[in-house]
């Protein structure tokens, strides 16, 4: 009962953040999952987790889509999803979990590899490597999101914009493992926690985004992921 309860109150808070800030939530959620779910479940999980989140925030912002990024966003993401798969075939599951901590700790903290993604200004990239490497890594930062900072001035625009990318990305992604053959049912309990939280969160980021200043609290969160990134690495290496 205590995890159940537990996973319910991180996708809500994981769902809440992404609602206030755009970002983080994916993050989050997919640091936390491995705790909760086996390592073979953790990206399917977190794909129907952040469907249910982005497609709820979705709905409080549907007018303030910024259309002309999407074309080549999903174009990007079906070339993405159509080689990525391949790597799923061969990947060995075991190392799934420290390899998404060693990769946020590397988007964390490594500039170089920061600046990596913060200089893609292809729409078609960004969805090419978002959805692509979301396969592997479940949430592979905020590669669209910051092409969108750049272009909108709106808020509003670049919440609506990045959550319909991102919801694009979840229907690959979910859509790639049914075709692998993952069993989505054999998890529906954890699923029926995690949407509830992340319908939850949506809410309650929309209307606590206008309230909260991020900059203090984007520090905080900083730091929150780098410790539970850690935490999960050194479970992955130590404990399993």
């Amino acid at each position: 009962m205590l995890g159940d309860i537990s996973l319910f109150l991180l996708a809500t808070l994981a769902s809440t953040l992404a609602g206030v800030f755009v970002m983080g939530g994916g993050m989050l959620m997919v640091l936390v999952l491995p705790w909760f779910v086996p390592a073979i479940a953790v990206v399917p999980v977190h794909a129907v987790t952040q469907l249910a989140s982005n497609s709820s925030r979705l709905v409080f912002a549907l007018e303030h889509i910024y259309w002309p990024a999407i074309g080549p966003y999903l174009l990007g993401s079906v070339v993405g999803t159509s080689l990525f798969a391949a790597l799923l075939l061969s990947l060995p599951l075991e190392f799934i979990p420290p390899f998404i901590a060693i990769y946020l700790l590397l988007s964390l903290w490594c500039a170089p590899f920061a600046q990596v993604l913060r200089r893609l200004e292809s729409f078609f990239l960004a969805g090419f490597l978002q959805t692509g490497l979301g396969l592997v890594v479940g949430a592979p930062g905020p590669i669209a999101l910051t092409m969108l900072s750049r272009r909108l001035e709106n808020r509003e625009s670049i919440v609506a914009t990045a959550s319909l990318m991102m919801l694009c990305g979840n229907l690959f992604k979910i859509g790639t493992f049914l075709w692998l053959g993952f069993h989505f049912a054999d998890y529906w309990w954890p699923l029926v926690l995690t949407v509830a939280g992340a319908c939850l969160g949506s809410l309650l980021g929309s209307l606590l985004r206008r309230r909260i200043a991020p900059q203090a609290f984007m520090l905080q969160l900083k730091w929150l992921l780098t410790l539970m990134a850690l935490t999960t690495l050194l479970k992955s290496l130590l404990w399993e």
